[in-house]
Protein backbone atom coordinates (compact mmCIF):
# COMPACT_ATOMS: atom_id res chain seq x y z
CA UNK A 1 0.00 0.00 0.00
CA UNK A 2 1.39 3.30 -1.02
CA UNK A 3 1.42 5.30 2.36
CA UNK A 4 1.43 9.05 0.55
CA UNK A 5 -2.53 8.72 -0.27
CA UNK A 6 -5.76 7.88 2.77
CA UNK A 7 -8.39 5.92 1.74
CA UNK A 8 -10.29 2.60 1.17
CA UNK A 9 -12.57 0.63 -1.46
CA UNK A 10 -16.15 1.25 -0.56
CA UNK A 11 -19.27 1.02 -2.82
CA UNK A 12 -20.62 -1.94 -3.98
CA UNK A 13 -18.83 -5.59 -4.11
CA UNK A 14 -19.25 -6.49 -7.99
CA UNK A 15 -18.84 -9.79 -9.74
CA UNK A 16 -17.49 -9.49 -13.43
CA UNK A 17 -20.50 -11.29 -15.65
CA UNK A 18 -19.53 -13.03 -19.14
CA UNK A 19 -20.80 -11.89 -22.64
CA UNK A 20 -20.57 -13.28 -26.00
CA UNK A 21 -21.50 -10.01 -27.08
CA UNK A 22 -19.09 -7.18 -28.85
CA UNK A 23 -17.57 -5.00 -26.53
CA UNK A 24 -18.83 -1.22 -26.66
CA UNK A 25 -16.58 1.13 -28.50
CA UNK A 26 -14.26 3.57 -26.01
CA UNK A 27 -15.89 7.32 -27.23
CA UNK A 28 -13.04 9.43 -25.01
CA UNK A 29 -15.17 12.46 -23.61
CA UNK A 30 -13.49 14.90 -21.11
CA UNK A 31 -12.76 13.47 -17.52
CA UNK A 32 -14.41 15.19 -14.44
CA UNK A 33 -12.84 15.18 -11.16
CA UNK A 34 -14.36 13.21 -7.98
CA UNK A 35 -14.91 10.01 -6.54
CA UNK A 36 -15.56 7.08 -8.46
CA UNK A 37 -17.44 3.35 -7.57
CA UNK A 38 -16.96 0.28 -9.44
CA UNK A 39 -20.30 -0.55 -9.85
CA UNK A 40 -20.34 -3.15 -12.95
CA UNK A 41 -17.81 -5.28 -14.47
CA UNK A 42 -18.34 -7.56 -17.73
CA UNK A 43 -15.83 -9.05 -19.78
CA UNK A 44 -16.49 -9.77 -23.53
CA UNK A 45 -14.61 -13.11 -25.01
CA UNK A 46 -13.91 -16.37 -23.53
CA UNK A 47 -11.51 -17.24 -20.64
CA UNK A 48 -9.39 -20.08 -21.05
CA UNK A 49 -10.15 -22.74 -18.82
CA UNK A 50 -8.41 -21.91 -15.00
CA UNK A 51 -8.52 -18.19 -16.14
CA UNK A 52 -10.73 -16.82 -13.30
CA UNK A 53 -8.90 -18.25 -10.80
CA UNK A 54 -5.42 -16.24 -11.25
CA UNK A 55 -6.57 -12.85 -11.90
CA UNK A 56 -8.37 -10.32 -9.09
CA UNK A 57 -10.34 -8.56 -12.00
CA UNK A 58 -12.46 -11.28 -12.72
CA UNK A 59 -13.29 -12.36 -8.70
CA UNK A 60 -15.56 -10.49 -6.44
CA UNK A 61 -14.26 -6.71 -5.49
CA UNK A 62 -14.54 -3.19 -4.46
CA UNK A 63 -12.73 -0.30 -6.33
CA UNK A 64 -12.76 3.34 -5.78
CA UNK A 65 -11.09 5.72 -7.87
CA UNK A 66 -10.32 9.39 -6.81
CA UNK A 67 -9.59 11.36 -10.07
CA UNK A 68 -7.82 14.52 -9.69
CA UNK A 69 -7.96 16.45 -13.18
CA UNK A 70 -4.73 18.77 -14.28
CA UNK A 71 -5.58 19.28 -17.49
CA UNK A 72 -7.49 18.33 -20.89
CA UNK A 73 -5.10 15.58 -21.65
CA UNK A 74 -3.83 14.43 -18.23
CA UNK A 75 -5.15 13.77 -14.72
CA UNK A 76 -3.94 12.06 -11.36
CA UNK A 77 -5.27 8.79 -9.88
CA UNK A 78 -5.53 7.20 -6.63
CA UNK A 79 -6.57 3.55 -6.59
CA UNK A 80 -8.19 1.80 -3.91
CA UNK A 81 -9.34 -1.96 -3.73
CA UNK A 82 -10.93 -4.43 -1.80
CA UNK A 83 -10.54 -8.06 -2.13
CA UNK A 84 -11.82 -10.63 -0.13
CA UNK A 85 -8.97 -9.70 3.09
CA UNK A 86 -6.53 -7.63 0.80
CA UNK A 87 -6.81 -4.11 0.52
CA UNK A 88 -4.66 -2.28 -2.05
CA UNK A 89 -3.65 1.14 -3.17
CA UNK A 90 -1.90 2.80 -5.54
CA UNK A 91 -1.15 6.26 -7.08
CA UNK A 92 -0.54 6.98 -10.30
CA UNK A 93 -0.70 10.01 -13.02
CA UNK A 94 -2.95 9.33 -16.32
CA UNK A 95 -2.46 10.83 -20.37
CA UNK A 96 -5.18 11.12 -22.44
CA UNK A 97 -4.86 10.32 -26.36
CA UNK A 98 -8.08 10.48 -28.23
CA UNK A 99 -10.05 7.59 -26.75
CA UNK A 100 -7.29 6.36 -25.20
CA UNK A 101 -5.81 6.70 -21.47
CA UNK A 102 -1.94 5.57 -20.68
CA UNK A 103 -1.31 4.90 -16.51
CA UNK A 104 1.91 5.33 -15.41
CA UNK A 105 2.56 3.86 -11.28
CA UNK A 106 3.95 6.35 -9.37
CA UNK A 107 3.22 4.54 -5.72
CA UNK A 108 4.59 2.02 -5.37
CA UNK A 109 7.07 2.54 -7.92
CA UNK A 110 7.42 -0.68 -10.46
CA UNK A 111 10.37 -1.23 -9.07
CA UNK A 112 8.92 -1.43 -5.80
CA UNK A 113 6.05 -3.98 -6.13
CA UNK A 114 4.58 -1.39 -8.07
CA UNK A 115 2.90 -2.08 -11.85
CA UNK A 116 4.02 -0.93 -14.64
CA UNK A 117 0.60 0.59 -15.64
CA UNK A 118 -1.00 0.00 -18.94
CA UNK A 119 -3.20 1.40 -21.50
CA UNK A 120 -6.75 1.05 -21.98
CA UNK A 121 -9.53 2.49 -24.22
CA UNK A 122 -12.31 4.55 -22.21
CA UNK A 123 -15.63 6.49 -22.19
CA UNK A 124 -16.45 9.58 -19.90
CA UNK A 125 -19.80 11.40 -19.12
CA UNK A 126 -20.46 13.90 -16.23
CA UNK A 127 -21.61 10.84 -14.28
CA UNK A 128 -19.20 7.65 -14.99
CA UNK A 129 -16.09 6.47 -16.43
CA UNK A 130 -15.95 3.51 -18.41
CA UNK A 131 -12.53 1.75 -18.78
CA UNK A 132 -11.76 -1.09 -22.01
CA UNK A 133 -9.01 -3.04 -20.80
CA UNK A 134 -7.28 -5.64 -23.00
CA UNK A 135 -7.38 -9.02 -21.27
CA UNK A 136 -6.54 -12.93 -21.85
CA UNK A 137 -7.78 -12.21 -25.75
CA UNK A 138 -10.86 -10.64 -25.12
CA UNK A 139 -11.98 -7.05 -23.40
CA UNK A 140 -12.82 -6.28 -19.70
CA UNK A 141 -15.08 -3.23 -19.48
CA UNK A 142 -15.49 -1.82 -16.09
CA UNK A 143 -18.00 0.85 -15.25
CA UNK A 144 -17.42 3.24 -12.57
CA UNK A 145 -20.07 5.56 -11.74
CA UNK A 146 -19.60 9.35 -9.97
CA UNK A 147 -20.27 9.72 -6.58
CA UNK A 148 -19.35 13.24 -5.69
Amino acid sequence: MCNTIVGFATGPCVVTTMSADTAPTALGGSVSSGTYQLTASTFYGMLPDGGASSDGDFGTHRETFLVYVQSATSFNLDQFRADGVQNDSDQGTVTISGTNLTYTQVCPAPGDAGSNGGSAGYTATSSSFTLMMPKNGGILVKVYTKTS
